[in-house]
């Protein structure tokens, strides 16, 4: 039976450790924040099941992990018009599209409603959102068509806690962002 050289077996676990380092690094980092639940009900579900929206005042209950959870929540937007896909859409995000659109289905996902009520929800919280305005800075200028033109009314409602970081928006973006 043949034993492998002994530098092999080193080298091996050596690889290993850092593949395993890299992956729990990766998993720190993109760390998701823990979803909210009011009234027994997750956050999610208070968005996407036809309940009526929660006020301010419901929303601030929830405390500060809640705005991380809504912020996160934000800047995964891509809520588009199915008839006008960007063009820097990725290739998947065209053929789920328009398989959707062919079967029938919604073109909107779950995700994509929770993401756009998360923007309203940081509306609705007012200036105790300010935590959140990096998040929906981003969305003005990532995403996607009505959360891209929502963001800016979250900004807005925040109040001045949000002005430097939209006056710098405004100083370092594209012509379209500054609009």
């Amino acid at each position: 039976m043949d034993i492998p050289p002994i530098f092999l077996t080193k080298r091996t676990a050596w690889l290993g450790a850092v593949v395993i380092g890299a992956v729990a690094l990766g998993v720190w980092w993109m760390r998701i924040p823990a979803e909210p639940v009011y009234q027994g009900k997750r956050l999610s579900m208070w968005f996407t099941d036809g309940s009526e929206r929660l006020t301010g005042e419901q929303l601030r209950t929830l405390g500060p992990g809640a705005i991380k959870w809504l912020a996160y929540q934000a800047a995964q937007s891509r809520l588009w018009n199915p008839h006008d896909v960007p063009s820097e859409a990725s290739m998947f995000t065209k053929i789920e599209l328009w398989v959707r659109r062919k079967s029938g289905r919604d073109p909107l996902t779950k995700a994509d409603r929770v993401n756009f009520e998360a923007i309203v929800a940081l509306e609705n919280l007012g200036p105790y959102a300010a935590p959140a305005v990096p998040a929906l800075i981003k969305v003005v200028r990532d995403g996607e068509n009505d959360s891209r033109l929502t963001a800016p009314h979250a900004l807005a409602a925040i109040g001045p806690a949000s002005w430097p970081a939209v006056a710098e928006a405004i100083r370092h973006g594209t012509r379209m962002q500054r609009l």
